[in-house]
């Protein structure tokens, strides 16, 4: 059985002399002793000759030869002279998080042997994400744009970056929150509209309506969030909030009688800082005490 071996060459571009060696189809190139040229740092090997674009550095772990191959060395000219940036890439590219929340964003240079690494911030909305040395903060809920720019030749690359509000901000202290929907039965529906702020470390009803009647005060009901029960709301039902599930359970009941199948929820919204968070609405019957 014949055996297929390719020649690969070492161009060192003005550094010292590395041999030609011969490789067998489809094995790795073993990585030779890194070649020296006085006043240059080495920077690694590439597949092209002009172009020290990441993707075209030689892998030695990785790459394998499938025909004849040269390698060229890029290096780093030391003192007065400078290695311009070709360009960058930023990891992550695109990332999604809650408010408050952070990540870092890394760069990586090409060539990697670049003079000038310095690199300018910016957000293209402050009040949605903002960006300090790479580190990115959520605001509020909505999407922003994150651009890193190089001091040397202004290369560009950037970071989509999408905030969402989560059931967790429901506990924030300040945070508002507003209930609604709407309940069916066989003569008419109900609108509820129920507000209320937390302050202090307890949630405080601002206003109750049904059927934009404002009943605050006139009837009795409790919202429980994350297993602590508060005097939030009004008539005789029950929410359950679980901020680490993001679901919402209404148990409810009307006139001592419980409601059935009859009774039909629709167009449910919990509403935190202005923002519509999507809860899963969880119909459970009312069971007396």
């Amino acid at each position: 059985k014949t055996c297929l071996i390719f020649k690969v060459a070492f161009d060192s571009q003005g550094g010292s002399k590395v041999d030609t060696i011969g490789v067998k189809n489809g094995e790795k190139v073993t990585k030779p002793t890194d070649p020296t040229w006085e006043n240059h740092t080495f920077l690694g090997w590439y597949n092209v000759k002009k172009d020290t674009t990441a993707s075209n550095r030689w892998n030695f772990e990785v790459n394998t030869i499938s025909k004849d191959t040269t390698l060229y060395a890029f290096w780093k000219e030391n003192g007065g002279g400078s290695t311009s940036v070709q360009s960058i890439s930023l990891n992550p590219t695109s990332k999604e998080i809650g408010v408050d929340e952070t990540f870092d964003i890394a760069v990586s240079f090409t060539p990697e042997g670049a003079t000038n690494k310095n690199v300018s911030w910016t957000s293209s909305s402050e009040d949605v994400a903002s960006v300090v040395n790479g580190k990115v903060t959520g605001k509020k809920a909505g999407t922003a744009t994150i651009t890193c720019t190089t001091e040397d030749v202004g290369k560009t690359a950037t970071c989509n970056v999408t905030v969402k509000i989560t059931a967790k901000d429901i506990l924030k202290e300040g945070s508002t929150i507003v209930l609604k929907t709407t309940v069916y039965d066989e003569t008419q529906d109900y609108n509820y509209e129920l507000s209320y702020k937390k302050e202090n470390g307890e949630y405080i009803l601002k206003n109750a309506l049904i059927n934009n009647v404002d009943v605050t005060g006139s009837l009795m009901c409790s919202v429980q969030i994350d297993g602590k029960i508060f005097k939030l709301l009004i008539g005789e039902s029950h929410w359950t909030i679980d901020t680490e599930k993001n679901t919402y359970t209404l148990t409810y009941k009307k006139n001592n009688v419980l409601v059935d199948g009859r009774e039909k929820y629709e167009n449910f919204q919990c509403i935190v800082n202005g923002t519509d968070i999507v809860p899963t609405l969880t119909y459970v019957p009312y069971v007396a005490p």
